[in-house]
């Protein structure tokens, strides 16, 4: 994207000059927090995660149970397909009585908004049960491309997850991170069905690895940020025993 290897080297020092000074500081506080805790010890590489967490439970006093509780499962994803309905002019319809793998697995067509074009589908295997392939990614189930009698061939994608199930009447909560995760990963979806590749081999998932994330890393802003109008963490936000689902 660069270009030249000469940007990528200016690009690398400007963000090593603005950071540095930064970096240090923070670097200052997690080494005194070992130090109140473990004495004088030196500071490691293994260390960081962890003094990372407790120096973030120092100076915010972070209560993640009580955060869990304002991000239930079905409020969140409901949030997050109509935040990208609304975002990219597209519209989702789930598919009913269809035969799947699982129960608790659904699925959906998706639309152009404005044409009424059939552009693809999409499945939701987010619930966690014995045996599931244990990590939150997305699997291009069939990439778009054009046939040889001149129709398209619309592009398939599951989104795969590890989210709790209900129990006992009771919502399932997600950690924030998690919310970040799922909206990270259901960018690709979106990314892989929007794709107008009249080749398979260059339909949307199947490129090198930088074009790949970017959409989804940009598209992460929609959780992290405060304010974006009609289309920010509150719709994906509510606690759990008043939100409407």
């Amino acid at each position: 994207m660069p270009m030249t290897s000469r940007k990528v080297l200016e690009f690398l020092e400007e963000m090593s000059e603005q950071l540095s000074d930064l970096a240090n500081r923070e670097l200052t506080v997690l080494k005194e927090l070992k130090m109140k805790e473990e004495g004088d010890a030196q500071f490691g590489m293994e260390d960081l995660l962890y003094y990372m967490k407790r120096g973030e439970q120092h100076k915010v006093d972070l209560d993640i149970g009580e955060i869990k509780r304002y991000f239930p499962v079905k409020l969140v994803i409901s949030g997050m397909l109509k935040m990208f309905q609304d975002l990219f002019a597209l519209r989702f319809e789930e598919i009913k009585d269809v035969e799947v793998w699982h129960d608790t697995v659904r699925l959906f067509s998706v639309w152009d908004a404005s044409s009424s074009d059939l552009l693809g589908y999409f499945f939701l295997d987010i619930f966690s049960r014995e045996g599931k392939y244990d990590h939150t990614c997305v699997v291009a189930l069939q990439n778009g491309c054009m046939c040889s009698n001149g129709s398209r061939k619309v592009p398939v994608a599951v989104l795969l997850s590890q989210c709790p199930k209900e129990f006992d009447g009771n919502s399932a909560l997600l950690r924030f991170p998690e919310v970040v995760r799922i909206f990270h990963e259901f960018s690709h979806v979106v990314h892989h069905i929007s794709n107008r590749a009249t080749f398979s081999r260059f339909s949307s998932l199947r490129l090198e690895g930088d074009f790949a994330e970017i959409p989804s890393l940009l598209l992460e802003n929609w959780v992290l940020r405060e304010h974006f109008p009609e289309n920010d963490v509150r719709l994906l936000s509510g606690h759990h025993k008043v939100c409407q689902y």
